[in-house]
């Protein structure tokens, strides 16, 4: 370990004892301290300066030992630094003593007994001073490890707050920009309102452009006019002729039209007496058709009689037979009966038929009645649905406006429906601004208010530590008089250096606050120019929520009108259908009632043909009693 010249463990002459003592563990191993010890064994990390230094400060000591000895050089080795040193001083310490022995090289056994008690002495205060030296330059590099462990300490503090402010930067930089591109499309719209409003403007420039050339054309007709007073006013009084006779005229046009009036109240009344005639006639068809019902019975029952007067007319037959089987009555009173017989048989058959040719005229004379009433009643019913038909056709005209008007209403309803909605789209976007971004901005600029109070507060506390380290220092270097110059310029060295270095960081500390005041007061001018944009917004957002109320209202308006429209169409359809319904339920009452006579036409046509064949019979029956009689009046004149 030890490589200088004269000072090795294969010299005798170097007393042993001593050499023991100056190499004791306590003396060559002393606390290494972090930034003096070798990167490769310890686990503290040494920076470059910190390499520097020590090299720096051993090479002093070897340039202050070679005065003594020049000669002299030293190898480095692994071990630490300190160590390294208090070689040094033990080589320094031994080339002393052997210089004070006069040169000579003793032996361990003449150091054992023959050593002067003066020079003894010596050494033992030279000893216990280097200890004492060792003792609190430990004690000292304890005290240096702390501070540096503080300063470490705070280094990182000061770097993850750095870190910090560097995202709180970003974070603000991004919050910016978001806010920035927010303005700018505020601004786009505001460019765009503000080019319609010098649209606007332009034309209210021309407007008033042909208000005045208007207002110099009236002003040249008024001049004009006053010129001309006399012929106006003989124009007037023609103008009150004209009056007069148009009120003349007005009082004419009054009373046609109140004749109008009154031909169609006429018209009106008509139609109700029409409506009223169908009534009557549907109640004429119904008695007619129980007359007819009636008269069908009235058929009936002489039919029945008539079947009753051939059951006594073959009764008679039967009993005229047997009376000629049974007696003998003279030919003159057979002939006279037979003859008064035939007679009244005739005139039974005649006034039979009479009656019946009469049943059967009055019948087809009230078909010819009910057929013009079904004529008349089906006139009567085109009329009414050619009426029906042009107040529905007049419907579907009226419909078809109302169409139209919802369409166009419901076309402006989309248009107020898109203006609400790009208001309260733009509304939803300014309560964001209000609620979310400057709330964001208010919290970063506490943050940072705070973040500089906090900078602030560990400025003084680093600053009252540089002081503490000051003050230590010097108290080091009181202590480091006994040693040698070179140690004391090294560590005056180091002192200046660690001094540059909190200098540098406390003017970095004072860049950083400056740049956050700076940020900060930017940051309060945007929160200002943000309170202007937010006071225009709430008064456009004034503006358009009354905008929005007025629309509101309108819409309300249509939408009344609308159902007042809806309701008086629905009231109409209603009272067609109660018509149209009423009207199908008298075609059908008149259908069944046409059916019904057909049926009854049938019925009569039927029992007038066999009628027709009864009547043909009854003439064949009473030929043949004819005939009969005849020949019994001829065999009794021949019996004659």
């Amino acid at each position: 370990m030890l490589n200088s010249k004269g000072f090795t463990e294969e010299n005798p002459n170097y007393p042993s004892q001593y050499l023991g003592r100056l190499t004791s563990p306590r003396i060559l191993t002393p606390r290494s301290s972090p930034r003096l010890a070798d990167p490769t064994l310890s686990p503290y990390s040494i920076t470059i300066n910190d390499h520097t230094n020590i090299s720096d400060f051993i090479n002093s000591i070897q340039n202050q030992l070679k005065r003594i000895y020049p000669v002299f050089s030293f190898q480095f080795s692994s071990d630490p630094p300190l160590a390294q040193a208090i070689n040094f001083l033990t080589q320094a310490v031994d080339r002393i003593l052997a210089e004070r022995g006069n040169n000579s090289k003793p032996s361990p056994e003449k150091y054992d007994g023959s050593v002067d008690y003066d020079t003894d002495d010596w050494l033992k205060e030279d000893i216990e001073k280097a200890k004492q030296a060792t003792k609190n330059l430990a004690r000292y590099e304890k005290l240096l490890k702390k501070k540096e462990e503080k300063l470490e300490e705070e280094k990182t503090k000061f770097r993850c707050e750095k870190q910090d402010i560097k995202d709180l930067e970003e974070h603000l930089q991004q919050a910016l920009n978001n806010f920035e591109l927010q303005q700018k499309a505020w601004l786009d719209s505001k460019r765009s309102e503000q080019e319609k409003l010098k649209v606007d403007k332009e034309d209210m420039e021309i407007k008033l452009a042909e208000a005045k050339i208007l207002k110099e054309k009236y002003e040249k007709k008024i001049d004009e006019s006053a010129k001309h007073l006399k012929h106006e006013k003989d124009i007037l009084l023609q103008l009150e002729n004209c009056l007069n006779h148009t009120k003349q005229t007005l009082a004419i046009d009054q009373k046609r039209i109140a004749q109008e009036r009154l031909e169609l109240e006429k018209e009106k009344w008509k139609l109700d007496q029409k409506s009223r005639k169908l009534e009557e006639d549907e109640v004429l068809l119904k008695v007619k058709f129980e007359h007819l019902d009636q008269e069908k019975l009235v058929v009936e029952s002489e039919k029945i009689k008539l079947q009753t007067l051939r059951k006594e007319i073959h009764e008679e037959q039967n009993t005229l037979t047997i009376s000629k089987e049974k007696t003998s009555i003279s030919e003159k009173n057979i002939k006279k009966a037979s003859f008064e017989e035939s007679l009244q048989s005739d005139k039974l058959y005649q006034l039979s038929n009479q009656d019946y040719e009469s049943k059967i005229i009055e019948l087809n004379d009230r078909e010819i009645e009910i057929e013009h009433a079904y004529k008349d009643l089906q006139e009567q019913m085109d009329k009414f649905n050619k009426e029906l038909e042009d107040r529905e056709n007049i419907l579907d005209e009226r419909e078809f406006l109302i169409e139209k008007q919802e369409k166009d209403n419901k076309k402006k309803f989309d248009n107020f429906f898109a203006i609400e909605s790009s208001l309260a789209e733009s509304k939803i976007q300014v309560e964001d601004l209000r609620t979310f971004t400057i709330p964001e901005l208010e919290k970063q600029s506490g943050s940072l208010s705070s973040l500089m109070n906090e900078l602030i507060e560990k400025k003084q506390k680093l600053d009252l530590m540089i002081e503490k380290l000051n003050k230590e220092l010097t108290l080091l270097e009181k202590h480091k008089e006994d040693l040698s110059g070179n140690e004391n310029t090294k560590n005056e060295k180091d002192i200046l250096e660690e001094n540059d270095y909190n200098i540098c960081f406390s003017k970095d500390i004072e860049n950083i606050t400056l740049e956050l005041e700076q940020k900060l007061v930017k940051v309060k001018e945007r929160e200002l120019e943000l309170d202007h944009a937010q006071m225009v917004l709430d008064n456009d957002r004034y503006a358009v929520t009354q905008a929005a109320e007025f629309l509101k209202k309108a819409h309300v308006e249509n939408e009344e009108q609308r159902k007042k429209n809806e309701q008086e169409i629905l009231e109409e359809k209603n009272k067609l259908k109660i018509q149209f319904i009423k009207l199908e339920s008298g075609m059908k009452l008149l259908s069944t009632k046409e059916a019904e006579v057909y049926s009854l036409k049938r019925k009569l046509e039927e029992k007038s043909q066999m009628l027709g064949i009864k009547e043909k019979e009854f003439k064949a029956s009473m030929k043949n009693l004819h005939s009969k009689n005849s020949s019994i009046v001829e065999e009794k004149d021949d019996d004659v």
